[in-house]
């Protein structure tokens, strides 16, 4: 693994375009950022569609709870991928490993 995939781990969880430009730019992709490439897309889609649920529900304290814990898994990601650790985020990092396999 190469500070370049660390690199590209870690811009992956920064936005949806972050995750595209970490997809699409390496010429190479080693498993290391293949891991971090799949947890990051799992997690902005589980972001995005429980957004969806929660803005519905129109009450700051589940926003504020959404917000904590989405953001403490995106750092999560993004300290690992940075330090050049694979560990998979907690409870739903298996099944965006198996889920996402095509990434």
């Amino acid at each position: 693994m190469t500070a370049n995939n660390r690199q590209w781990a870690v811009i992956a969880y920064l936005t949806l375009i972050g995750f595209a430009f970490a997809y699409f730019v390496p010429k190479e992709k080693s498993e290391f950022l293949r891991i971090h490439l799949r947890q990051s897309f799992g997690l902005w889609l589980t972001y995005l569609a429980f957004g969806q649920i929660i803005s519905n529900m129109d009450r700051w304290e589940y926003t504020l709870v959404y917000w904590f814990i989405f953001g403490t898994m995106f750092l999560y990601g993004m300290i690992c991928a940075g330090q050049g650790k694979s560990k998979i985020i907690p409870v739903i990092g298996t099944y965006f490993q198996k889920i996402l396999s095509i990434l």
